[in-house]
C-alpha cells in the first residue's frame, strides 16, 4: 500500500542526541522541548471564561454561587441551604436571574456562629 504511513511505534529514527532508536513520539517530544513551550495569550476569553478565572488570586470574587458560598464557609450545599433557611447564614442577593451571596456578609455571619468554645445552655444541667 503505497502512501499509508507507518504506525508510530512502528516507525524508528535514529538520532545523535537521543538513543539508536527512537519512536516518532519520543522523537516529537525531543524535538518540542528543544524549541521550548509555545506563547500563551495573556487572557482568552470565550463563553466557558468564569470571572473568578478573570480576576487575580489576590482579589477575591465578591458575589458567590451557592455551591462557592458553602464551600467558603466550610460545608456542602444542603447544609448551606438549611443555614440560610434558618437564619445563620445571610438571604442571598438578585442580579437579574442570578442569585448571589455576598462574601463580606458571609463573614460576618460565620464570624456570628457559636464556637466550640461558648457554652451551650442545655449542657450546663447533663452531667
Amino acid at each position: 500500500m503505497a502512501g499509508r504511513q507507518p504506525d508510530d511505534r512502528q516507525q524508528i529514527y535514529i538520532d545523535k542526541e537521543l538513543s539508536a532508536q527512537t519512536t516518532v513520539a519520543e522523537f516529537r517530544d525531543h524535538r518540542s522541548m528543544e524549541r521550548g513551550p509555545r506563547p500563551q495569550p495573556f487572557l482568552k476569553l470565550d463563553k466557558m471564561t468564569k470571572p473568578a478565572d478573570i480576576l487575580p488570586c489576590s482579589l477575591p470574587p465578591r458575589g458567590l454561587s451557592r455551591v462557592q458560598s458553602a464551600a467558603y464557609i466550610g460545608v456542602g450545599p444542603t447544609k448551606f441551604d438549611e443555614m440560610v433557611a434558618d437564619g445563620r447564614m445571610p438571604k442571598p442577593k438578585r442580579i437579574d436571574g442570578r442569585v448571589v451571596w455576598d462574601r463580606l456578609e458571609l463573614d460576618e455571619a460565620f464570624a456570628a456562629l457559636p464556637s466550640e468554645a461558648d457554652s451551650n445552655p442545655w449542657d450546663e444541667g447533663v452531667t
